[in-house]
């Protein structure tokens, strides 16, 4: 069971790296210059100081709204018997 969420972990890497290399090939420099303002790892561009988030540009009912559905989501699988974080709740 494990080896298949590595393997499916594994294909959407290689997916999103081969995504990024098409669009290399087909944008140019259009894409390079994106390339050098985000990151593949979510908000380290940020972290790393290469883009700035405004105070006003993230609504406290949006961050608010997304932890209700990751928890609701949460509960749901533990409902349907399928247990995928470790804290009860």
């Amino acid at each position: 069971m494990r080896r298949r969420w590595l393997c499916l972990a594994a294909l959407a890497v290689a997916g999103a790296l081969h995504i990024d290399f098409r669009k290399r090939e087909t944008l140019g420099h259009t894409w390079l210059d994106f390339e050098k303002q985000t990151s593949f790892i979510p908000l380290a561009a940020i972290a790393a100081g290469r883009i700035r988030v405004e105070k006003g540009e993230i609504f406290w009912w949006e961050t608010l709204l997304a932890v209700v559905v990751y928890f609701g989501l949460l509960k749901v699988h533990g409902v349907l018997g399928r247990e995928i974080f470790p804290i009860w709740f």
